[in-house]
Order: structure tokens, then C-alpha cells, then sequence
């Protein structure tokens, strides 16, 4: 259990948390914030309750593109 007052942050899989515990936590102000970057249904559907809650705070990360080359000069150099 956390204490009161305390943050969430979760940007690791959208089901390891409960969305409804963070919304239920803030509307009885015992999280000060939600800050979350991942979600069990993506993207955030447009009536999640999450939306209209105070101090959720939506976090987007672009996602990581790569080009797969075999060029060694396209590869970073990690000498000085």
C-alpha cells in the first residue's frame, strides 16, 4: 500500500496497473498524482475516467525506429 500523498508513475505495460485504483486514489486524495504512459486498452479511449481526473498526467513516448543496416559505418562510433 502507498502512503498518502504519494506518486504513481507506471511506463512499463499498461496491465500491471488497476486503471481504476489510480481514479478512485485521487478523487479521495490519497495519490497526489497519476503519471502514466502506458494503458491496458491504447490509445486512452476518449470516455476512460482517467480523462476528466485531477493530476492524471498523460505521458506520450514516441516509439523507437530503428534502420537495420549491416554498414559498419553507419554504426556510432564509441571511440574519442
Amino acid at each position: 500500500m502507498l502512503p498518502s500523498g504519494a506518486h504513481v508513475v507506471n511506463v512499463a505495460r499498461g496491465a500491471v496497473l488497476d486503471e481504476a485504483s489510480p481514479v478512485a486514489a485521487l478523487e479521495g486524495g490519497r495519490l497526489a498524482s497519476a503519471n502514466l504512459d502506458v494503458f491496458a486498452h491504447e490509445p486512452l479511449p476518449p470516455d476512460s475516467p482517467l480523462w476528466p481526473t485531477a493530476n492524471f498526467l498523460l505521458h506520450r513516448t514516441a516509439p523507437a525506429t530503428r534502420t537495420a543496416t549491416s554498414s559498419a559505418s553507419a554504426r556510432p562510433s564509441w571511440t574519442t
